[in-house]
């Protein structure tokens, strides 16, 4: 078995001549087609793939192909992003996207988390240091470290170095307003 054919390029094509003789593989290229009207190729394209002659993914194919030749607003304009999101590919990659995004978020999570309990185990052992070493720790200085955690919690190494070397609470609340 031999086959004879000749080799032509897209371009030298007639989209009107695929259209007239329904040569439906070529649908998707007809936007780069000698003569093409984008709204008929747009219009065909649609026909073939609502009568099942194409499958969805050649909405793709034919806007990727045709911002070859065409404005991506005046491809988009024809073939817009509905015609897209019904393709498998822009399915799957929505699916690898969000899937992506959800295990980035929760490594930020974590590291969030993370850094979050190291932050309340240093205000606990500032507050643990000065109840050790002056029996009580007043409410109102418990609350001013917490509120300090909040925002500034960088100065929480100078303020441990502070809580074991104060002579007393009182000298700890001076110098943490300085510090502050």
């Amino acid at each position: 078995m031999t086959f004879d054919y000749d080799v032509k390029q897209v371009q030298d094509l007639i989209s009107k001549e695929v259209f007239e003789k329904e040569l439906y593989g070529l649908y998707p290229l007809t936007f780069l087609m000698a003569g093409a009207d984008i709204d008929e190729c747009a219009r065909n394209l649609d026909y073939a793939i609502k009568h099942n002659y194409l499958d969805r993914e050649c909405y793709v194919c034919a806007r990727i192909l045709a911002e070859l030749k065409y404005s991506s607003e005046v491809v988009k304009e024809m073939i817009g992003d509905d015609f897209i999101k019904q393709s498998t590919v822009y399915k799957e990659a929505l699916h690898e996207g969000e899937a992506m995004g959800i295990s980035i978020g929760r490594e930020e999570g974590v590291s969030i988390g993370r850094e979050e309990g190291i932050s309340i185990g240093r205000e606990k052992d500032i507050l643990s240091v000065l109840a050790t070493r002056f029996n009580q720790v007043p409410d109102r200085l418990s609350q001013r470290i917490h509120n300090l955690r909040e925002k500034n919690g960088f100065l929480f190494d100078d303020l441990i170095k502070l809580a074991v070397t104060a002579k007393d609470i009182g000298e700890f609340e001076r110098k943490l307003g300085k510090i502050v």
